[in-house]
């Protein structure tokens, strides 16, 4: 009973406007409720306030149960982008969606949303997928087109000549850290001399 009150004394610090202590809080929740998030989400699912739905996002993302699935589906269709962002950053967090649940946000017109999506898609990247993120390199966003250099160069793609074309494309990008990206990828993918190329 004294851990319960305990617990939900530590709610209304979500309500803090620094990013720190609401990140220190929605570890400390996810420790308290590991076994009983179920009551958490009962607390936090009616509230109007953004930063309660914010925080329980995350907390759930830390929690990685993948019986917390359905919420994060449910909120990345919210009418509020940033508990959409949030809803999008916990799934990424907690890595259990699948690629296919992923795969529609990789066209969602919010920016954050649509980065989640790309690395949540990334975390199982194939020849299949490839193709699914390759037009990304010509997204509008600086933080996706960065996100997808990065992402090509993480594992390499045998027999496959197309995440070299996709990074020399980047390499050209109007974007300094976009280059960067690229020739750090390709570097990692082995071609060397790449980093000279940037300026």
């Amino acid at each position: 009973h004294e851990l319960r009150g305990a617990r939900e004394k530590l709610i209304p610090l979500l309500d803090t406007e620094r990013e720190d202590i609401r990140n220190a809080t929605t570890e400390l929740l996810a420790r308290l409720y590991r076994e009983d998030w179920e009551s958490l989400t009962d607390q936090l699912m009616g509230t109007e306030r953004r930063s309660r739905l914010q925080g329980l996002l995350r907390t759930l993302g830390l929690l990685r149960d993948p019986k917390t699935s359905s919420f994060f589906l449910q909120f990345m269709k919210h009418e509020d982008p940033e508990v959409r962002s949030a809803a999008a950053d916990g799934a990424y967090l907690s890595s259990i969606l699948s690629t296919d649940e992923w795969l529609p946000y990789l066209e969602d017109p919010q920016e954050s949303v649509r980065l989640s999506a790309l690395r949540g898609v990334g975390l199982s990247l194939n020849h299949v997928l490839l193709g699914k993120i390759a037009h990304h390199v010509e997204d509008p966003s600086i933080l996706i087109r960065r996100e997808l250099a990065f992402l090509l160069g993480k594992q390499p793609l045998h027999e496959d000549a197309r995440p070299k074309e996709i990074l020399k494309l980047l390499l050209a990008d109007e974007n300094p850290t976009v280059r960067l990206a690229s020739a750090y990828s390709l570097f990692h993918l082995g071609l060397p001399n790449t980093a000279q190329t940037v300026r």
